[in-house]
């Protein structure tokens, strides 16, 4: 059986995938997939690694699900709260 899981993806996101997946396919030269995505050769270069080694989930920000640095504790803003 394999293993399904849901990625949740902005639009922004789903369009990198899908830039990131054809130059990885050789079908857009990495020049062309950077100007696309308004980045470097270098950056296209490193999200095709990315995207080899973790599929899709490499592609997504790595900082999702994480509290900001500017948030207070969860027990200080509670207490701020009251």
């Amino acid at each position: 059986m394999t293993d399904r899981r849901w990625i949740t993806m902005s639009l922004r996101e789903a369009d990198r995938f899908k830039v990131i997946q054809a130059t990885a396919e050789g079908l857009l030269p990495q020049w062309r997939a950077a100007e696309r995505l308004n980045l470097t050769t270098r950056q296209i270069r490193r999200l095709v690694e990315r995207w080899r080694m973790d599929g899709p989930m490499g592609l997504l920000s790595r900082q999702r699900g994480q509290l900001g640095h500017h948030q207070l504790p969860r027990l200080l803003e509670a207490r701020n709260r009251h």
